[in-house]
């Protein structure tokens, strides 16, 4: 799972496919259909999933990405 935002948030299950998110996931551009469109986001979160350690990143996400 992925919960790494403050204005908004996404939850990935073990196939990296979005299950939930935030209301402002979305104008963000971070997720298309299920799909996490945000790379940096998505190695963070399967290093996660790997590890279990808990990362605290500033990323930044242009508009509609």
């Amino acid at each position: 799972m992925l919960s790494a935002l403050r204005s908004a948030w996404v939850v990935l299950d073990s196939r990296d496919r979005v299950v939930r998110s935030s209301p402002s996931a979305l104008p963000y551009g971070l997720i298309r259909g299920s799909r996490l469109r945000v790379d940096t986001l998505l190695r963070l979160a399967r290093q996660v999933r790997r590890d279990g350690e808990v990362r605290d990143l500033e990323v930044e996400v242009p508009r509609g990405h």
